[in-house]
């Protein structure tokens, strides 16, 4: 089915999360790999308050539907 990517979030899903780009003078660390995000770098605003790099949240969203961090669920 071309809505599911994976296990993960649906394409739906995925493309309705609040994305921003990182701004000057803010820390947001890849809770995966555990590196500092640079300004201008887009993240995604998770509804738990986490924030996800876009390249790694693709990738986790794909087998995914919680946080990384805290494992809310994003989608039920």
């Amino acid at each position: 089915d071309e809505d599911i990517v994976g296990r993960g979030l649906s394409l739906a899903r995925l493309r309705s999360l609040a994305k921003r780009p990182v701004e000057v003078g803010e820390r947001v660390e890849d809770p995966i790999s555990r590196s500092l995000c640079r300004p201008g770098d887009v993240v995604y605003d998770l509804p738990c308050g986490h924030a996800l790099p876009r390249a790694p949240a693709l990738r986790w969203f794909k087998e995914h539907r919680t946080c990384p961090v805290c494992r809310h669920e994003v989608e039920a």
